[in-house]
């Protein structure tokens, strides 16, 4: 067996948190010490009972979990199996003694990670933390790392999504979000306006001159409508402004909002276009 030094160990088990629980005095109280030297925090339990509690108030700090296996009231491999209850992945040593043949077949059938045998000695017991604490650090990297990759797909989905239903032209969103917020909001108001004629700006400038129009036509709304109307393209040239509450009283100045449009020449380049 390789011999594990103490600074080995805490190269290890520095980074990690303990719930260590024993019932006989002597032994808690220097083992307490020991593990205080080797892991960033240690709480400590005097049975299973009180150890199951110390577990729930610390679930989300605590990576693993020593416990002597014979204890009133809750020994430790009942401890165990109930924190298991809450978090299947928890890793667990059992102390025990040479006498204790049946509790260490239930040891094993309970998934233990590893064992310490009493009357303890220091290099097994640094072996099985050591050993221990690389398999916590490996386990805890995985994990982070499919959170990682969980919240990256979140994203990924996020953004397409928005894709499906964003206008890449205009900044406008498409008809599909605004289905969907006629859905959320059954009280609103939709107004639609219509570029006249927009085919013939196509085929007498070219789509890209018609493409450069349609955006500047989406800026020309949005810079003459307040904060609360949305607006989407819903076809070529065809705009909705969608105010999420019905009203009877004038949601958008439509009479200004046409009158501007009849009297506002759009620039592109050295053409000047007029819209109806």
């Amino acid at each position: 067996m390789k011999m594990i030094k103490t600074h080995e160990a805490i190269g290890h088990t520095k980074m990690l948190s303990v719930l260590y629980v024993e019932d006989e005095y002597e032994i808690r109280e220097n083992m307490a010490k020991i593990l205080e030297m080797l892991y960033a925090r240690v709480f400590v339990a005097v049975d299973g009972a009180e150890g199951l509690e110390i577990y729930r108030q610390n679930r989300t700090v605590i990576d693993l979990v020593i416990a002597d296996i014979t204890m009133p009231k809750m020994d430790g491999l009942e401890m165990i199996e109930e924190i298991r209850r809450d978090n299947p992945d928890i890793h667990a040593i059992i102390i025990t003694a040479h006498n204790e043949p049946e509790y260490f077949i239930k040891a094993i059938n309970t998934g233990i990670d590893n064992f310490i045998v009493k009357p303890i000695e220091m290099q097994q017991m640094m072996n099985v933390l050591s050993k221990s604490a690389k398999t916590v650090k490996v386990s805890k990297e995985h994990k982070n790392y499919a959170n990682y990759l969980e919240m990256m797909l979140a994203q990924k989905k996020e953004l397409l999504e928005e894709s499906y239903m964003y206008d890449s032209l205009t900044g406008c969103y498409k008809k599909e979000k605004l289905d969907q917020m006629s859905q959320t909001h059954p009280e609103h108001t939709m107004i639609l306006c219509n570029i006249d004629n927009f085919d013939s700006i196509n085929s007498t400038y070219g789509y890209e001159i018609g493409d450069r129009i349609l955006f500047m036509f989406a800026e020309y709304l949005r810079n003459h409508l307040n904060h609360t109307n949305t607006i989407y393209r819903v076809a070529s040239d065809e705009f909705v402004i969608f105010y999420p509450t019905s009203t009877d009283e004038p949601i958008c100045p439509v009479e200004s909002l046409y009158q501007g449009i009849q009297s506002y020449i759009f620039k592109v380049d050295d053409i000047l276009i007029s819209l109806t």
